[in-house]
């Protein structure tokens, strides 16, 4: 009596994953030569009598199935154009021997959309800052088959990122201080999935990302100063602010204080306008309806890096005053007792009763005042623009 022989396949199982392309033809490389437009399945062995082969479930659709026919040493064969996108899914291959003795080999199998494959995002120059801490996170690559792989690599093979910073793959983080400059470099984050080889070996799709490391320099006035003009009421005016030098980036420029709105509480009737370019550092102007003492302004300069403390930054301080307008009595004159007498200047006091003033002692008509008084211009600026004077 002979023994009862079973069939088995000589590879193990699972067998090599399949990973086709949508509208792509299944075909198996030849060195050298031309592809082979299916692939080969492995083939069984022993058994009894003839082996014949199954193979399901049914497979995506633009593919076949074709067993082997007599004298073929493969299981059979996978052939055709898949048309569509399919997830991977266990597939089995059966061989039966003449008394139904069976051998299975599975495997996995899945269509792709190499269109789907791909960075949906991308990434903006990076400047950063020695000193100052960073952590970029790249965006992942959408689709693809299978697991999906990161490296980031370098203009040549190695990455060489600059000093003080590192890179995670499984992340996709670039962090850490840089401590040294780096000129503006371009690096390429790849994605490989498991049609494509290793990761880092340029397989696969890939993103720019381009970084700079610059040393942080601080904007500063250095000796510029701010001469303010001698203003007046109701006088029209324009002051342009110092530019400030230095810094990283374009530099931005405040003036205080502030009021309740937010603004320079400036004399009524003057504005601060920062500047639009890289010269000057704005520009107060107009006409100023109200006087002003003396008072302390600061301009205040910011750089635009990533270092936003105080120290990244610089202020001038400047008085601005605003000289209330002195009323003028002009060249008139005015008829007293018969005799002419030019009006007391601004300035002037009237005569006390009994003053030595030649023959005449004289006082302000309107408004009535003490003649001790002085001329109370806040008052009678806007009311006269010269007195009459009599005799008292």
């Amino acid at each position: 009596m002979t023994a009862d022989a079973r069939p088995a396949f000589g590879v193990p199982s699972p067998w090599t994953a399949q990973r086709y392309t949508k509208d792509s033809r299944v075909e198996t490389p030849v060195p050298g030569g031309t592809a082979l437009a299916y692939v080969a399945l492995p083939a069984a062995t022993g058994g009894d009598g003839t082996l014949r082969y199954g193979f399901g479930p049914a497979l995506p659709a633009g593919l076949s199935y074709t067993a082997p026919a007599g004298g073929d040493t493969h299981g059979g064969t996978l052939a055709g154009t898949p048309t569509r996108v399919a997830a991977a899914r266990d597939y089995t291959l059966t061989a039966t021997d003449a008394d139904g003795d069976q051998a299975t080999l599975s495997f996995r199998l899945s269509v792709a959309d190499p269109s789907a494959f791909r960075f949906v995002r991308t990434v903006a120059a990076q400047q950063y800052l020695t000193g100052v801490r960073v952590s970029l996170a790249l965006p992942a690559a959408t689709g693809g088959d299978g697991d999906v792989t990161y490296a980031l690599r370098g203009p040549s093979t190695l990455l060489s990122l600059p000093a003080g910073l590192s890179f995670a793959a499984e992340t996709r983080v670039i962090a850490g201080t840089p401590t040294a400059p780096k000129a503006k470099t371009t690096y390429t984050l790849t994605a490989a999935d498991n049609r494509a080889g290793p990761p880092g070996t340029g397989a696969g799709i890939g993103l720019p990302v381009v970084l700079e490391v610059v040393a942080d320099t601080i904007p500063t006035f250095g000796s510029r100063t701010v001469t303010w003009p001698a203003s007046t009421v109701q006088t029209a005016l324009s002051v342009t602010l110092p530019a400030a030098a230095g810094g990283n980036g374009p530099l931005t420029y405040t003036l205080g204080p502030v009021g309740a709105d937010g603004r320079p509480a400036l004399p009524a009737g003057l504005s601060y306008t920062a500047p639009t370019q890289t010269t000057g550092g704005g520009t107060i102007s107009g006409t100023p309806t109200a006087g002003l003492p003396s008072t302390t302004y600061t301009l205040t300069v910011t750089d635009g890096d990533a270092n936003v403390s105080s120290a990244d930054a610089d202020t001038l301080d400047f008085p601005i005053s605003v000289t209330d307008a002195v009323p003028t009595f002009g060249a008139q004159t005015q008829a007293v007792n018969g005799r002419q007498r030019a009006p007391p200047t601004g300035t002037d006091k009237c005569p006390r009763p009994g003053a030595p003033t030649g023959a005449d002692r004289w006082g302000w008509e309107l408004p009535r005042r003490p003649c001790a008084a002085p001329l109370d211009l806040a008052v009678d600026k806007s009311v006269f623009m010269y007195r009459t004077c009599n005799y008292n």
